[in-house]
């Protein structure tokens, strides 16, 4: 299995493979809160075509909510919704396309995990 992780030394290895790629991503990456607002925000800077989407499920997500007085569903939008606002604002490097194409040619799909 091959993690491509941000910020951290990246190693991939794999049984009976004796190429390693080992390198040290060091990125800045945009914090966002896990808020309705921070998403929205960071939504509309980074991908303002999912932006509407965001706006159209948090707000069914409220309604719900206000209905059965469960945040659960509410909970659920924001997490789903803040990793996608976490990937868009914090875009893959070249050098981490480079070594994710290398893993997927290597590996194939299924062995590779993204870490943002």
């Amino acid at each position: 299995m091959f993690i491509v992780c941000r910020d951290t030394p990246v190693l991939g290895l794999r049984r009976g493979y004796s190429e390693v790629d080992d390198a040290v991503v060091t990125l800045a990456t945009t914090r966002i809160d896990r808020t309705g607002l921070a998403i929205r925000a960071a939504l509309a800077q980074a991908a303002p075509e999912e932006c509407a989407q965001f706006e159209v499920d948090f707000q069914q997500a409220v309604a719900r909510a206000s209905q059965t007085f469960d945040l659960a569903p509410l909970d659920a939008t924001l997490e789903r919704w803040w990793g996608i606002a976490v990937i868009r604002a914090n875009p893959l490097s070249k050098h981490e396309h480079a070594q994710l194409a290398r893993a997927k040619a290597s590996l194939g799909d299924q062995g590779v995990i993204v870490v943002s």
